[in-house]
């Protein structure tokens, strides 16, 4: 046990000072091989594409003594963080059903806007995805409903009209999307 402890120290001592001159977070990369130091090899990183699993690496790799390890947990859990928060950011929150507390406060361009990427299924069963709308007026309004027309264009090639009907039932916004 005290020859393990030596050892320890004998591997910190042992760091050549070109390579501790690395050990900061930008330029922890550029150690050549980081394991021979007491670090991680460099392919640890990936695991911050898959955020929980490079946070708890990450955490778990601060507590070692290792010089080249700290820092390259840092940087792990910095870049973990960040792909957790690029994933966030990159969330639909304009999906269909989220976007809008009243029709009041609705217009036809929040309409067109919440109509993109939304599947419409036509009678033979056919599914076909609402790449664009644009120039959506107003054709109807009343206190629980909003009706816009505006110029589609589906995944298939075609370019249309679109119906878009919102209604409000039950305190619930309801959405109706029809090619014309």
């Amino acid at each position: 046990m005290i020859l393990l402890v030596l050892d320890m120290k004998d591997k910190k001592k042992s760091i050549p000072a070109d390579v501790l001159s690395r050990a900061t977070f930008w330029k922890v990369h550029k150690v050549k091989n980081p394991k021979e130091y007491g670090g991680w090899s460099k392919w640890m990183n990936f695991w911050a594409i898959i955020p929980p699993i490079g946070l708890i690496i990450g955490l778990l790799g601060l507590s070692s003594d290792s010089v080249i390890r700290n820092v390259q947990a840092k940087v792990l859990i910095f870049m973990s963080l960040f792909f957790f928060l690029l994933g966030v950011l990159n969330f639909d929150f304009d999906g269909p059903g989220t976007s809008f507390k009243s029709i009041a406060d609705t217009n036809c361009n929040d309409a067109q806007r919440s109509a993109k990427n939304t599947k419409l299924k036509n009678a033979f069963g056919a599914e076909f995805k609402i790449l664009q709308v644009k120039n959506s007026k107003q054709i109807s309004r009343t206190e629980n409903k909003l009706v816009c027309l505006g110029d589609v264009k589906l995944d298939n090639g075609n370019e249309s009209k679109l119906r878009i009907v919102i209604t409000k039932e039950d305190e619930k916004i309801w959405y109706k999307y029809s090619v014309e």
